[in-house]
């Protein structure tokens, strides 16, 4: 066949001056790679993702993205990657003056009310809630910017109803043994998190049609006790009770029983909308128990804590640790009281019956069973940096298995960390998850097929650690029975 040779192996290919090169520097100036000779490069990769000091899945990826000629826009996402980008952004950090500078020209563009009549093709992203519109292959072309709350009559048109769905709880009464859930209620009375023994009389063993169940992932603090200092316990108080206040506003402006809104060609919402949590509480807690007049009521408690809640209760998280202001704030809103009521959050150290060692952190081999209770609910993952998360064995498998099984999954801040401002935790976050189950399903392959490791390597080399060594068989089947990741990642080039 002309044209065609075999390949060389990979000891006799010669990376030249790239073997030497650190990753970060191929990812800066990937010029070297040129000098290549054309039918080795992909194999030329592969040796150069493997001749690294490490030899986790992460770093392997990180150095195989530095060696592909053949960069998308969306390359391969790993933790190295995240902790590269990272350092990169504190060297060029913005100061907080100028950042907020920025923020406002956004907001203080030119606006349209409709698209001229001659618009043409046009490209589109959306920031946030606002859509930026610009003609295909024209240059220096203005931006067209549309807020998604108040949208173009065309989307308008489009658009299909897309309401959260129902909790599987509205439908059936469930009673899983040995797991309780903890009334939020409970939780903003006690100001922290108990262990389960300590207040077992006031978790509940079963759900209840017209109630919110959410699953919290987090990180343990200490190896004997999750929040030690009762930070978590601050933050996601905080942050559910102004998703809820958040879920009045919805149903106040676009009626109680109005679906929010997608549009079928963009594939965002448009209109009044909110988070995925706040949709949820609306859709199982407020519809289930409010009618028009008692709406009113809660919509006028929430309007007057707006500036508690309009960032979503973080700012009042830090500064309420022990949620003795939050507990006044409640105590104030009778009406908002009696939904808080109806809200319930699994917590792993406050919701399960522990064994006697002192040292067992997760689930006994019952429980283990049923585990599944995370696809009762919404999962809500408190989320610190994105890297620590992702490196803890059982965090990674929860997000694993909500991204697989598609269930609801609310980030919220779960640290008084600076990224919490500017959302970069939660994008890494999001971008990770579209490469993290290939990456596992790789290291599961090599552990099951290939037998180039143990089980215990496979969790080593994927960067996992564990608050409870013995919690590793356990996660490692949990990740093995997930299977092959059917989500595809698609990059243009």
């Amino acid at each position: 066949m002309v044209g065609f040779s075999i390949p060389l192996p990979f000891d006799e290919i010669d990376l030249g001056p790239v073997a030497s090169m650190a990753p970060e520097a191929l990812l800066t100036d990937p010029t070297p790679l040129a000098d290549l000779p054309t039918g080795v490069r992909a194999a030329a990769a592969l040796k150069y993702s493997r001749a690294g000091n490490s030899q986790t899945y992460d770093h392997i990826g990180l150095r195989l993205t530095a060696a592909n000629q053949a960069r998308g826009p969306v390359a391969l996402q790993t933790l190295d990657g995240v902790r590269l980008e990272r350092s990169r952004e504190r060297k060029v950090e913005v100061s907080d003056p100028i950042a907020a500078i920025l923020e406002e020209e956004q907001k203080l563009r030119h606006r349209l009310f409709d698209l001229p009549d001659d618009t043409g093709r046009f490209s589109y992203r959306v920031e946030g809630r606002l859509l930026q519109l610009q003609k295909v292959a024209e240059r220096d072309t203005e931006t067209w910017t549309f807020p998604l709350t108040a949208p173009l009559p065309l989307l308008q048109k489009q658009a299909v109803p897309s309401d959260a769905p129902r909790l599987f709880t509205q439908q059936y009464r469930i009673d899983v043994p040995g797991l309780f859930w903890l009334p939020l209620s409970t939780l903003i009375a006690c100001g922290r998190f108990r262990r389960y023994q300590d207040w077992r009389t006031d978790v509940r063993p079963d759900t209840r049609p017209g109630h919110f169940y959410g699953f919290v992932s987090h990180r343990w603090l200490s190896p004997a006790q999750p929040d030690p200092e009762g930070a978590q316990a601050a933050f996601l108080a905080w942050q559910m009770f102004a998703h809820l206040c958040d879920a009045v506003r919805i149903a106040r402006y676009r009626g109680l029983d109005q679906p929010r809104l997608r549009s079928l060609s963009l594939g965002f919402t448009v209109g009044i909308s909110g988070s995925d949590l706040s949709e949820s509480l609306l859709v199982n807690v407020l519809r289930p128990s409010l009618d028009e007049p008692l709406l009113a009521t809660a919509w006028t408690e929430a309007r007057g804590l707006q500036s508690l809640t309009e960032d979503k209760g973080v700012a009042a998280a830090t500064a309420d640790v022990g949620l003795a202001r939050l507990q006044s704030v409640i105590a104030d809103c009778p009406t908002l009281a009696r939904l808080v009521d109806r809200i319930h959050i699994w917590y792993d150290y406050a919701c399960i019956r522990r064994l006697a060692r002192p040292m067992t952190t997760r689930f006994s081999d019952r429980d283990c069973r049923a585990f599944p209770i995370q696809l009762l609910g919404h999962t809500i993952v408190l989320l610190d940096e994105t890297e620590d998360y992702l490196s803890r064995g059982w965090c990674t498998l929860e997000a694993l298995v909500a991204d697989a099984k598609a269930v609801s999954m609310e980030l919220l801040i779960g640290s008084a960390r600076k990224t919490a401002r500017d959302g970069k935790a939660e994008h890494y976050f999001v971008t990770l998850l579209g490469d993290r189950p290939h990456i596992v399903w790789r290291a599961v392959l090599d552990t099951e097929v290939f037998r180039v490791q143990t089980e215990a390597d496979c969790m080593e080399r994927l960067g996992l650690k564990f608050t409870d060594p013995r919690d590793l068989p356990f996660i490692y089947q949990q990740l093995r029975n997930l299977a092959a990741p059917r989500k595809i990642h698609v990059d243009p080039q």
